[in-house]
């Protein structure tokens, strides 16, 4: 009976890792990305909680933050493409990655 439960949590694991992918990503996330956490909490301070957030701001809107030039805002937006995908998306291809 051990082994006819293995398949089963290992597809509780792949639905839960599923679930996580689907919402907002944590900004802490672009620390994986070499963004450095002292700029990370200079843009939660400026009020962005999420990379989605920082990622369809415009660039003249991040470079306000106080203490971001426009070297670290390119290097943050950057990484920011390379965790979620800033591309067009249709309605029904969005629909069928929700279901």
């Amino acid at each position: 009976m051990k082994q006819a439960e293995k398949p089963e949590e290992t597809e509780e694991v792949a639905v839960e890792e599923a679930v996580e992918l689907d919402g907002p990503t944590p900004i802490k996330a672009l620390e994986e990305k070499g963004i450095n956490a002292g700029d990370i909490k200079k843009l939660e301070e400026a009020g962005f909680h999420t990379v989605e957030a920082v990622a369809f701001t415009p660039k003249k809107h991040l470079i306000i933050v106080k203490g971001l030039s426009e070297a670290k805002v390119d290097k943050i937006i950057d990484a920011c493409s390379k965790i979620i995908n800033l591309g067009f998306q249709t309605a029904s291809t969005f629909f069928e990655k929700r279901q």
